[in-house]
């Protein structure tokens, strides 16, 4: 009996199923730096709604919400300062009161130390919205950067009652009136955009290996205690102050002291190496991050719950 044999028919491939009206599409390719920051400004208006929805999921499950930044700030600020100043007896420049150089040194710390606090974990905090919604990486580590103005006003208002309290006990002001104020919103966001070209290379990083967040928490007192936040800079000699100028955050901070107090080491070449290093971090970690980034993102790869998903204030 003779048969005709069967045609095999080519299996079916389903269609892929188009975007919802108004998505924006994951585009992978591999960007150069120009093309990061144009794509980046050209969907700056991501950028408040990404901020605001931080901001909000920071206080999730805390019934004091927003006061929590005032008591963290006022513990991290007096404590030390009462340790450092009353009981250790650390100098100041010109006689300025212990709590008042201590919590404009930490001002520019706690700028710097928190963002790069709250950026190491910010893609794996909008890794549900990913999955739904696409918008350049550059804009995740940046919107956990902008919902610190908050904090940064909140201790320019400490700042200025404990400007007012020794006005009022000793009836001098021991912080500058005039036109230099103006560079201390530019040291504070000299510290965020450091800060910032870190957070390019550290976000994507965790996705992958969380070591990036015990390497940092164990870095940063380090750190901490190479910038002169708890000493004055004038008080360091020899190879000592050279290797703390060598330190991109002492030009910055010592920057932040000049601008507020007149009371600082303010040299041109540490400004200069300061400047050359934040601008190569911040380069260099937006070429990492639309490069090796994009792979190590990975949203999808990541279990949905996380052992240490909740908001942390301090």
């Amino acid at each position: 009996m003779s048969s005709t044999p069967e045609t095999i028919a080519p299996p079916v491939r389903p269609t892929p199923a188009a975007p919802p009206a108004g998505a924006v599409q994951i585009i992978t390719r591999r960007q150069t730096v120009a093309e990061s920051l144009v794509e980046a400004w050209r969907c700056r208006h991501v950028l408040w709604a990404l901020t605001t929805t931080s901001f909000t999921g920071m206080f999730d499950q805390v019934l004091l919400g927003p006061f929590w930044i005032p008591i963290t700030i006022a513990v991290q600020t007096l404590g030390p300062a009462l340790i450092f100043g009353a009981v250790l007896d650390a100098p100041t420049p010109s006689g300025i009161p212990y709590l008042l150089f201590f919590l404009v040194g930490m001002t520019v710390w706690s700028t710097f130390r928190r963002s790069l606090k709250f950026t190491i974990r910010s893609f794996h905090q909008f890794r549900r919205l990913t999955r739904e919604v696409s918008f350049p990486l550059l804009l995740v580590p940046l919107a956990a950067i902008a919902q610190l103005a908050l904090e940064i006003f909140i201790h320019f208002v400490f700042i200025a009652g404990v400007v007012w309290y020794f006005f009022y006990t000793d009836g001098v002001v021991h912080v500058t009136l005039g036109p230099q104020l103006l560079l201390a919103p530019v040291a504070l966001l000299w510290a965020l955009t450091l800060a910032a070209g870190i957070a390019f290379f550290t976000a994507p990083v965790f996705m992958r290996a969380r070591d990036i967040r015990i390497i940092v928490r164990l870095a940063l007192p380090f750190w901490m205690f190479v910038t002169p936040i708890i000493y004055p800079l004038s008080h360091l000699q020899g190879g000592a102050r050279t290797a703390a100028q060598v330190n991109p955050m002492t030009a910055i901070t010592e920057l932040f002291k000049f601008a507020v107090l007149d009371r600082a080491v303010v040299e041109p070449v540490a400004l200069v190496w300061s400047g050359f290093v934040t601008a190569a971090v911040f380069l260099s970690g937006i070429w990492f991050l639309s490069t090796v980034g994009t792979r190590l993102v990975g949203v999808q790869s990541l279990a949905d719950e996380d052992e240490d998903d909740g908001s942390v204030l301090v």
